[in-house]
């Protein structure tokens, strides 16, 4: 299980709809790719782990959420590290986030 959060400068947790969080648009909460590097069978399900589907997957956290979570399914079993990647789908300026996984 993977977590995918909002936050300030100061590490705040910042939910969507405050300020500096805006709503993709009205009621739309905001949405997330997750991707792999991975050369794998590669598998994404938000917010839970029954629906998987194949990379890229997508988040969402509704008005009101700073997280979310997703969980992932990798097929290769092997030495060389891959990069997981999360980015909002509609840019608002924020720095994505990035982890290395073996």
């Amino acid at each position: 299980r993977f977590l995918v959060s909002i936050e300030d400068h100061y590490g705040n947790p910042t939910p969507v709809g405050a300020t500096g969080a805006p709503e993709d648009a009205a009621g739309a909460g905001i949405s997330f790719t997750l991707d792999s590097t991975s050369l794998g069978n590669v598998k994404f399900s938000a917010p839970d782990p029954g629906d998987f589907m194949p990379k890229p997957g997508l988040a969402r956290m509704s008005l009101g959420q700073a997280t979310t979570s997703f969980y992932l399914i990798d097929t290769l079993v092997s030495a060389p590290t891959h990069q997981l990647t999360v980015a909002t789908v509609l840019s608002k300026g924020w720095e994505g986030g990035a982890a290395i996984s073996s």
